[in-house]
């Protein structure tokens, strides 16, 4: 683990402030239990970046994080929704999501979450999907949104 730590400290520096590789070094050194990362990720990543994010994501497994990826998939439920026929309509910014646009998006998520974690098993990474129930949510407005939700909480 030292030459692995000494890496790190280096990326660290490339990437950081002084007091940020600090503040990750204190924290990553100091915990006696699991230690995860959460790294949130663009539908747009997963389409033109995989390898590098395959990579990345195995980088830090391999250092002892386990990362808890949270992914989009925008361009990819743009064109399923096209090609469903079915028409995107916009609120504030915000996908109004009705039953059909919920079905088409299902799918798009889950069949990205499955090119993810095949790719990443392919390089013997171990992965863990989970496609369903590990949030709890309530509607935002459904009468303006649809069935667009915000988290109230996570199932661990």
């Amino acid at each position: 683990m030292g030459n692995t730590r000494e890496t790190i400290i280096k990326l660290l520096y490339n990437i950081g402030t002084q007091k940020e590789v600090q503040q990750y070094l204190k924290l990553f050194s100091s915990l006696d239990s699991h230690k995860f990362a959460v790294v949130k990720v663009g539908g747009s990543i997963l389409e033109n970046n995989q390898e590098a994010l395959v990579s990345s994501l195995t980088f830090l497994y391999e250092v002892g994080l386990y990362p808890i990826v949270i992914h989009g998939a925008g361009p990819q439920l743009n064109r399923a929704l096209e090609a469903a026929g079915v028409e995107s309509r916009w609120v504030d910014g915000m996908r109004y999501t009705d039953q059909k646009t919920l079905e088409v998006a299902r799918k798009v998520f889950q069949e990205e979450n499955l090119k993810l974690t095949d790719a990443l098993e392919a390089i013997g990474t171990r992965t863990r999907p989970m496609l369903a129930r590990a949030f709890e949510a309530e509607f935002l407005d459904e009468k303006r949104y649809g069935l667009v939700g915000t988290t109230k909480g996570v199932r661990l």
